[in-house]
């Protein structure tokens, strides 16, 4: 979509009362097509916390808005605006609370999920080589077409993976928890093997001398905190005993 003076001025001509009884569907396709854009825009920024490009998109957005409510209130049909500026709430909140409870779930969806062949490596490529297109993975992982978009289709509603369009081609992302996540098991790949009992995962600098008890009270301690590393890492909930 191109959100520019040019665009604005074309939208500006289609809302004048003329146009809009000679070409009301095409000014109602092309709003259309506008909201589901923007507010697809509007959600990719807010995830990935891009602040000054959610703030961009919003006065954007806020310049068309004023220039429907003009609209709406020179056509007399100022309630109906109203009407569909509520119902645009309320598709904001679903939108957030999908967000919420996706997030949530995510820890023990991508669990699973990297359980199943290809599904690691898949996410491992889009990690390299992101934006990808589906023929670029299916050549690269060497899995069948059909099975590519099962697995896309799953990484997408664990909140893994975005699909978005330029044009007619599809492309898929990580989202920002996906890419969090294969940082993680990429850095813990890399990591050189540690000696948690001579170092003590507590830190280096504690390596004074202690009695037998305090000794084996650490190792447990040391033990128990490594346990609680691995599950941190893996995205596994730790309940707590009562």
């Amino acid at each position: 979509m191109r959100w520019n003076e040019e665009y604005y001025s074309e939208i500006v001509k289609m809302c004048t009362a003329e146009r809009i009884e000679k070409g009301g569907d095409q000014l109602q396709k092309c709003l259309e097509e506008m909201a589901k854009e923007y507010l697809y825009e509007g959600l990719r920024k807010y995830q990935r916390k891009e602040k000054e490009l959610l703030h961009q998109k919003i006065r954007q957005g806020q310049k068309f808005s004023n220039l429907f409510s003009r609209t709406a209130q020179s056509a007399g049909k100022n309630i109906f605006f109203s009407m569909g500026l509520f119902a645009g709430i309320v598709k904001v909140m679903e939108f957030l609370f999908r967000d919420l409870v996706d997030r949530q779930d995510f820890a023990y969806k991508i669990q699973g999920l990297c359980q199943k062949a290809h599904y690691l490596n898949v996410m491992k490529y889009l990690y390299r080589n992101t934006p990808a297109r589906h023929r670029e993975i299916v050549q690269k992982e060497g899995v069948s077409r059909s099975h590519l978009t099962e697995i896309m289709k799953e990484l997408q509603e664990a909140h893994v993976v975005d699909k978005y369009y330029q044009g007619k081609a599809a492309f898929y992302e990580l989202t920002e928890e996906g890419r969090e996540y294969v940082k993680t098991i990429e850095e813990e790949t890399e990591k050189p093997a540690i000696d948690y009992l001579s170092k003590g995962i507590l830190g280096a600098e504690d390596t004074i001398d202690f009695r037998k008890e305090d000794y084996l009270e650490k190792i447990q301690i040391s033990a128990f905190a490594a346990k609680k590393k691995r599950q941190w890492d893996c995205y596994i909930p730790v309940k707590e005993t009562a």
